[in-house]
């Protein structure tokens, strides 16, 4: 408190950020926030995967994508950004709900995954990939205030990693399956 009197932290600071001095120091303060924040975002790889369906033509394979849209999402009208069947291209902006355990007593990190699912399809082949996952907590300030904890960090990563691979093997068993259409 003396120092607020005096003016003596003030008369401090002034020193300590004015001229080069200050910007190298404020450079430096800055540096290891950044590259924390770069570390993490690298964590999570983009997961895509050409494979080849010899005999399968390419309105069997989107409609199969199709199908498993509209099995794995809520509403696949809400969730389909491009829908063109001519190309055999379907791009996805899809959540997945996570309900997270409390890494810490008073905490709860539970959000969504938001991520982007891009199909693409000829004769014989299709390829798809998931990518821009990112993170929404329900509680953003919880969130922030905790960011510095890599061990939440990883462990939410993890946790949307784990996520992403399970939706991704689940793509790839749902395109074995033959569209059947119903005729009744």
């Amino acid at each position: 408190m003396k120092y607020f009197k005096n003016g003596r932290l003030s008369m401090i600071l002034q020193s300590l950020f004015v001229g080069v001095k200050g910007f190298v120091i404020s450079v430096l303060c800055f540096v290891p926030f950044f590259s924390v924040a770069q570390g993490e975002e690298e964590a999570v790889k983009p997961l895509k995967n050409i494979v080849e369906v010899p005999g399968i033509s390419k309105v069997e394979l989107y409609n199969r994508a199709k199908k498993w849209t509209a099995d794995n999402f809520r509403s696949s009208k809400d969730v389909i950004q491009l829908d063109d069947k001519e190309n055999g291209k379907i791009i996805i902006r899809g959540l997945i709900v996570y309900n997270a355990p409390a890494f810490n007593p008073g905490t709860n990190y539970s959000g969504n995954f938001v991520f982007t699912f891009a199909f693409d399809c000829k004769d014989n082949k299709y390829k798809y990939e998931f990518h821009d996952a990112v993170y929404e907590p329900y509680n953003p300030g919880a969130w922030a205030q905790n960011l510095a904890k890599k061990k939440t960090m990883r462990k939410v990563l993890a946790a949307q990693d784990e996520e992403l691979h399970r939706l991704q093997e689940d793509f790839e068993r749902g395109m074995k399956v033959p569209y059947q259409r119903d005729d009744w």
